[in-house]
This record gives structure tokens, sequence and C-alpha cells, in this order.
């Protein structure tokens, strides 16, 4: 079984990093992934995404050609099903699958998924499957909420019903102790977001937050839209720049519940960030990870090194394997509801 063993501890890492750094500079710590260097799945990976999806909308893209491309990825990521159990249910009038982990699970234990697509798009089979293999590695509930999406329904729609579900989950008697907030991309957004809100709303705060390559800076500051525009083998970010207004007005993106990474964090549970070191949105995950720990908060860094976008999405990787069993053991340490002992959670 792999353990990652960077050269030097997170806090190391990002007390190292300046938020006027380069996107290059700030890279150049100790980079996470298996031993041997990068898989042979995630560089056949790397090579389908670049000419299969990026390159046919990296010059123009509309709300429906970034849905047409980001659904190719429900070719690629079938992975295990898993034995979780799954239902739908509606809360506070926002669809939501619910996957509840195979035996012996751990009750109380829940996690809220805000899944990606750049608030345009929503792959139910995807997320479905990744959840069910969540729950099984979390031992916890899976909540996937399908938020409504831009540009029909606009900032602040998303992060609305985001909202109305945390707060649901929280009367219906879920120990916030027991709840790990996540969210990829978008979503990711999302996530950081409702941590925002549910601090300056007074409301209680889950035990810790996972955050898998968000979207966290929508005005495009750091200097790695730029220096990893041609290396990222997902994201065109020109794409990112078009996107943008169709879902919030241009004169918003600078507020917090807009832009995380220019929140203050003062309060709020640990966190974990997960993204790619080629990645446009490498400065996004750097400088909100930096802001965060300077606001006295918990939290730890990952950069993966030659990464796509959301890896650890991708169950067929050995890297996405490995990030899991370490997202698992990030929630058992800090949850107030262990996770039974006897569970798989490979």
């Amino acid at each position: 079984m792999w353990h990652l063993q960077p050269s030097c501890n997170d806090s190391e890492r990002i007390e190292n990093i300046d938020m006027n750094e380069s996107a290059a500079a700030a890279s150049a710590g100790p980079l996470y992934g298996i031993p041997g260097g990068v898989s042979w799945q995630a560089r056949l990976l790397n090579s389908f995404l670049r000419h299969a999806i990026k390159r046919p909308i990296q010059d123009g893209i509309t709300p429906r050609s970034a849905r047409f491309a980001i659904r190719l990825l429900e070719m690629i990521t079938p992975g295990p099903r898993g034995a979780a159990r799954t239902h739908s249910v509606d809360i506070e009038g926002v669809p939501c699958e619910v996957v509840v982990p195979r035996d012996p699970a751990a009750p109380g234990r829940v996690v809220l998924y805000l899944h990606g697509g750049g608030f345009f798009a929503h792959l139910p089979r995807r997320y479905k499957r990744f959840a069910r293999t969540l729950a099984d590695a979390m031992s916890a509930t899976v909540y996937l909420p399908a938020y409504r999406l831009a540009p029909e329904h606009r900032f602040p729609a998303a992060t609305d019903d985001c909202m109305a579900v945390y707060r649901k989950l929280l009367a219906d008697g879920c120990a916030p102790g027991s709840m790990c907030v996540m969210g990829d991309s978008a979503g990711g957004n999302l996530a950081l977001v409702s941590l925002l809100r549910a601090r300056d709303e007074k409301l209680p705060l889950p035990c810790c937050a996972i955050a898998l390559s968000p979207g966290a800076d929508l005005t495009f500051s750091g200097a790695s839209y730029a220096s990893n525009a041609d290396a990222d083998p997902f994201i065109p970010a020109k794409a990112l720049v078009q996107l943008v207004p169709l879902y919030v007005d241009v004169d918003k993106v600078t507020h917090p519940y807009v832009s995380p990474m220019l929140g203050d964090y003062t309060g709020l549970p640990p966190i974990r960030i997960l993204v790619g070191s080629t990645e446009v949105l490498l400065d996004s995950s750097v400088t909100t990870a930096a802001s965060s720990r300077r606001s006295g908060v918990d939290v730890s860094l990952q950069v993966w090194r030659d990464m796509p976008h959301v890896f650890p999405i991708f169950s067929f990787l050995p890297e996405g394997r490995m990030a899991m069993q370490d997202m698992a053991g990030f929630f058992d340490g800090h949850a107030a509801v262990p996770a039974p002992s006897s569970g798989d959670q490979s």
C-alpha cells in the first residue's frame, strides 16, 4: 500500500509560498505522486483529455459546447460501482442523491459533496459512481445535491442551493463534528463558499473540508492561468474567461462568495486541497492555501505531479486511488465518529 511521502510537510510547503510568487516558483516545492513517477494510465488520460476535450474548445466555448465536452468524461470514468446503495430525495427543493456505504458503516458520518462542471453541467452518472466509491472509502453517507446551473440560474442560485441542503442536514440532526464538506472544480469553489457562508451565518461548521482542484479565483489573477495554459491537458484558460460572465456579473467576481480565494478564512475547520502541478487552476489552490494558513486555519496543500484536473475522480488511476486513501485518512483524523476498523478502506 502506498503512502504519501513528500520531501517536507504541508505546513512547511505553504509557509514557503508567497501570494505574489509565480506558479512556477510556487510549484517548485515537493510534489506528490506514486513511486516511480507518473503512471502510464495518467499519461494516457492526459493525452485523451488534450486531444478529445481541450483542443476542440480551446479557441471558443459556449455553455452548450462546455456541457458536451464535459459529458465525454462519462465515457472514461466508469470506475468501480462499489457496494454502496443510492436513492434520490428532495432536500429543500434541491434534488439530491443519497449514497449509503456498505456495511459496516459508521452511523453519523456524512459527506456533503458538491459536484464540478464549471457551474454549467452536472454528470449524474459520473458523480453517482464517484459518490459510491467515496461512501465506501469514507464509511460515510454521501449527499450529492444537483444544484441549479448557469446560465439559466446565475449566481447566487448554486450557492443558495448548497447552503439550503447544508442547513437542512444540520436541522435533521447531522452532527457537524462528523461531517465533511467536499467539492471539485466549480464544486470546490462552492464548498469553500459554503464554509464562508456557514461561518458568517454563525452555523455549526463541519469537522473538515476537502477541495479538489477548486476554481476559487474567478478573477483569474494567478500566474498559472498563463504559465500552465499549454501544459494543462484539460482546461483551456480562454474558456474559463468566456464562461464566467454567464455565471456572475463581472462587478461581483471579487466577492468572497464568488472567488473564495479572496475570503477571510478565520475560524474555519481544517481544509485539504489537492491539485495537479500543470493545472491552470494551480495558483487558485496555492493562494487559497497560503491565505487560509495566514488566517490560522489548519490547511494542507497537495500538488500532484502532472495530474489532470480533479484526478481523484478517475478511479483507474493509481494516483487517484492513492489520493482517495489519503482523503479518507484525513476525514478519519478529524471526524468525531471514527470509521469502523473492520471496514475495507482500500
